[in-house]
């Protein structure tokens, strides 16, 4: 694992892991921009802004618009 997705992984559990009503799930399909949209879920990737030296976070409905 790189640098990025390191940090990547420290934004997930950092938000992500005390929340007990969220199912948090780290898939490797939906990591890093591998596969952003699922047609049965919704769907949140995340990655690393080069520009704004930054993790991201994109949430995808079902029907694939972006929040």
């Amino acid at each position: 694992m790189n640098e990025k997705e390191e940090k990547v992984i420290r934004f997930l559990k950092f938000h992500f892991d005390d929340m007990k009503y969220f199912r948090f799930e780290l898939h490797p399909d939906y990591l890093f921009g591998r596969k952003i949209y699922d047609p049965d879920r919704w769907v949140a990737t995340v990655y690393f802004d080069e520009e704004e030296n930054r993790v991201k976070m994109l949430l995808i409905n079902k029907e694939g618009e972006v929040y």
